[in-house]
């Protein structure tokens, strides 16, 4: 979860083509959401490329086995970078298919996915989405924020990262365009789809703010030298608290990891599973009620 049916169909159809002609991977938040088991359905599907020409290529090939798998495709937009389609079945799910070129710079190695084929690791999913908020974040790409925050790698050391994909940003000035471009409307969130209860927007940003102050915590305990790389113990990233990474650091267990060009060309490892509760629990509002922000400023003051 939480591609829906028509999403997973058409993933599905197309993970059989670029077994039989590699090329292209999945990426974006429907991935993202997917890999991580989040909560917020996507309204489209992001398929890259690295050259004009494979997207050419790769939409002919798509769009021939999804038409002949019964589905519908009609096309939105067409450039030489750049294709977007309605895609549709006779039971009226319908979806959104963009074809579309990405940078070779990643933290990792494409990953193979049972059910989506190639998609890009999690954490370059999650560094991209990070540097979205250098603009204003969409409602959408605010809550995969989140997501990614709980279940990949906290938000400051994900902002540490990401300006290694882009070195006009530092990890301060990430994190701090995030801090003031998140002011959302109720209308918003009521036209995101979810797998379970939506959350209330109130604790939403109660959440983000409290991911904020964490962020320029962790900020200020990382070396500024290492900046633009990843952040990892164990041979995967550092999912701790303040506390634990800073104790990491002093013991030597924290290594860092720099990004690099990677060729689709290749045969990718496996992708990882991770499992996880509804993002969305019944108990997520009253983490993030107004009393338990109270509670613990009390507790720091």
């Amino acid at each position: 979860m939480p591609l829906d049916d028509i999403q997973r169909r058409i993933c599905e159809i197309v993970a059989t083509v670029q077994k039989e002609i590699p090329g292209g991977y999945l990426a974006g938040g429907g991935t993202l959401q997917e890999v991580l088991n989040g909560d917020r359905f996507s309204t489209d599907i992001d398929r890259f490329h690295e050259s004009e020409l494979e997207i050419k290529s790769a939409f002919k090939r798509d769009n021939a086995a999804l038409e002949s798998s019964g589905l519908h495709v009609q096309i939105i937009e067409e450039y030489s970078s750049f294709i977007r389609a309605n895609v549709s079945d006779d039971s009226g799910g319908i979806t959104v298919v963009d074809w579309a070129m990405d940078s070779a710079f990643r933290f990792f190695p494409l990953e193979d996915s049972v059910h989506l084929g190639r998609i890009l690791s999690p954490f370059d999913l999650a560094t991209n989405k990070t540097l979205a908020m250098v603009g204003r974040l969409k409602i959408a790409d605010w809550l995969d924020m989140m997501l990614c925050h709980d279940r990949l790698q906290p938000l400051g050391l994900l902002a540490f990262a990401a300006c290694g994909k882009d070195p006009g940003f530092s990890p301060s000035l990430i994190v701090e365009l995030g801090a003031r471009c998140t002011r959302y409307a109720a209308e918003e969130l009521a036209m995101i789809r979810f797998r379970s209860k939506p959350p209330s927007l109130a604790a939403l940003h109660r959440k983000w703010h409290r991911m904020i102050d964490e962020a320029r915590a962790f900020l200020e305990i990382l070396p500024p030298s290492e900046a633009g790389q990843g952040v990892m113990m164990n041979d995967a990233p550092f999912l701790g608290s303040i506390d634990e990474c800073r104790a990491a650091l002093d013991d030597g267990k924290i290594v860092f990891r720099p990004g690099r060009l990677e060729s689709v060309i290749g045969i990718p490892k496996p992708a990882l599973v991770y499992p996880g509760p509804p993002e969305f629990s019944p108990s997520f509002e009253e983490e993030n009620s107004e009393a338990e922000v109270l509670r613990r400023l009390r507790l720091i003051s």
